[in-house]
């Protein structure tokens, strides 16, 4: 409980001071994103894949990969990657393995969310049945669809192809850079 509090006041530490500054810019932006992204990791240490490395493997052997979308739906019906799956946050292990199981078996998975924290908590609680059930590898997506996003990924939504990644909230939000 106690680092899920320091990781909020972190965070809001972090957006507070861009807000202040009002430097909104894209290299604020991004420093922002690196500081969540290296708590994220210290509150969840999972194997990570950058959006580099995920797009150079989606590019080559997107076969051999699952990807999995840990946000709400409404995030997900606007916003995700392609060929991703939804996932529910609050998944149980078992629940997880008995709906996915037949889709990750033999496959590298890859989760993720907005920035990287809903889906590492839910890699922790998945990733060893998900390797007993057949899967090769899994990762969860360091900066998740917002950092994919940033750096240029393409997204998808219901209707075909997106141009906005759902802000989760007008705070988190800011972590988005703006594409024109």
């Amino acid at each position: 409980m106690l680092s899920k509090l320091l990781f909020y006041a972190v965070v809001a530490l972090v957006i507070g001071a861009s807000v202040l500054l009002l430097l909104p810019t894209k290299k604020i932006q991004n420093s922002a994103l690196y500081i969540v992204e290296w708590l994220v990791h210290l509150s969840a240490p999972v194997p990570e894949i950058s959006p580099s490395e995920l797009a150079a493997q989606m590019a080559s052997h997107s076969d051999d990969m699952l990807l999995l979308d840990v946000r709400e739906e409404a995030e997900y019906n606007e916003s995700h990657l392609k060929g991703a799956l939804h996932l529910p946050p609050a998944i149980s292990p078992e629940n997880f393995v008995n709906r996915y199981s037949a889709a990750f078996k033999g496959k590298n998975l890859v989760v993720y969310c907005s920035v990287g924290k809903r889906s590492s908590d839910a890699l922790l609680r998945v990733e060893s049945l998900a390797k007993a059930s057949g899967a090769k590898q899994c990762y969860n997506l360091r900066g998740g669809i917002f950092r994919w996003f940033n750096e240029g990924g393409d997204i998808v939504n219901t209707q075909g192809t997106a141009t906005s990644v759902h802000p989760f909230d007008n705070v988190w939000g800011l972590f988005l850079a703006r594409h024109q």
